[in-house]
């Protein structure tokens, strides 16, 4: 019988890998730990800033006068409702001018919620027949560019030689 002897020997290369691999990890431990505390001084000097930004804001809101424009800046749009609804001399002037214009009479208004109710009258005339003044007011005066409200649809009119109707105005 013929016996095999196998010699073991030990690589010098394998404690290299070993070595290498070992400086790596300390190596990169190492720059993980300086990494770290850079980032954790950089958190602390971000927080320093958000805390002096907070006490900013903090005086800012104290003041009353911010305080008023952020409710103004908050409310814009029902302010600007508000406004568009509180031009009544405006209106008036507008109602005159439909008068001339349409040749009607309107003797009373009543402004609510962004709407004018009035009640028109026209009469036969000179001018004209009260019958085709009233078609002439309802036509024309949905297309008038000058128009301040938009006129709604008018459920009755009243008369012959005397025509009476109320009519709805929306604000524009």
């Amino acid at each position: 019988m013929t016996e095999t002897k196998f010699i073991n020997t030990k690589n010098e290369n394998s404690h290299t890998g070993a070595i290498v691999f070992l400086l790596v990890v300390i190596f990169s431990s190492v720059w993980l730990f300086f990494f770290n505390w850079y980032l954790e001084d950089q958190n602390t000097n971000l927080d320093v800033e958000i805390a002096k930004e907070n006490n900013i804001i903090k005086e800012l809101e104290a003041n009353d006068q911010l305080q008023v424009f952020a409710l103004v800046e908050a409310n814009q749009l029902l302010l600007k409702e508000l406004e568009k609804r509180n031009k009544v001399t405006s209106f008036i002037n507008h109602l005159e001018s439909m008068n001339d214009e349409y040749n009607i009479k309107t003797e009373w208004f009543k402004l609510t919620n962004g709407s004018v109710s009035t009640t028109v009258f026209t009469e036969s005339n000179d001018d004209g027949i009260a019958y085709t003044k009233t078609r002439d007011f309802i036509k024309n005066y949905r297309t008038n560019t000058w128009a301040l409200f938009d006129l709604d649809f008018v459920t009755d009119v009243e008369g012959m030689d005397n025509m009476k109707f109320n009519i709805s105005l929306n604000i524009k």
